[in-house]
């Protein structure tokens, strides 16, 4: 299993309900585009172009990956005609596959688990907003491949955080604390102390 494939099955496992091929493709953008904001690089390793409906991975490769999943039964597809005649398609995950299994890090559930909650109940219209108001789309022309950006005001959040020596030192504490089966510092009470 691939990377993308995991982060297809991660996603689906995490929605629960069947989701749209155009929802979902903005939706594994915006898990590449919310990595890119924190790390620099995406999730998934995917390459983007802005289309005619907003970034979209070059050779449709979430939808060849999404039509192998399905090939090999972990992937449901259903096909219906709109009132517009054509078809849409929609993806869930099947029994087969257990998250816990898939090659994902935790900080990969993180970044597909904050997508999901913050995306994942909007209408299509909203995501496809969403994905084009991204920092990779802004300024960008139609056609040409996506750059990623790390997100300024998130660069100056960790280095508030990496400056603050108390703080980074109650982190370390707490670390230390968990490593030896103590009980750590809670993370509402760092969050507090990073707010003060």
């Amino acid at each position: 299993m691939d990377r993308l494939e995991a982060v297809i099955l991660g996603m689906l496992s995490k929605l629960r309900n069947p989701v749209g091929r155009t929802k979902f493709v903005k939706l594994v953008y915006l898990v590449d585009n919310l990595r890119a904001e924190h790390l620099g690089d995406s999730l998934t390793g995917l390459y983007y172009r802005w289309d005619y409906y907003g970034p979209n991975a070059s050779g449709s490769e979430i939808r060849t990956a999404l039509d192998r999943l399905g090939e090999r039964g972990m992937v449901h597809m259903t096909r219906r005609l709109t009132p517009y005649e054509n078809y849409e398609f929609r993806y869930a995950v099947t029994e087969r596959v257990r998250p816990e299994d898939l090659p994902l890090s935790t900080d990969d559930w993180m970044f597909i688990g904050a997508v999901v909650k913050e995306y994942g109940g909007k209408p299509r219209a909203a995501v496809v907003s969403a994905s084009k108001a991204t920092l990779p789309m802004q300024g960008a022309k139609q056609f040409q491949v996506l750059e990623w950006k790390r997100n300024p005001e998130i660069e100056r959040r960790r280095e508030r955080v990496l400056s603050n020596k108390d703080l980074m030192d109650q982190i370390n504490e707490s670390l230390r604390l968990k490593e030896k089966g103590a009980k750590a510092l809670p993370l509402e009470e760092i969050k507090l102390n990073l707010a003060q």
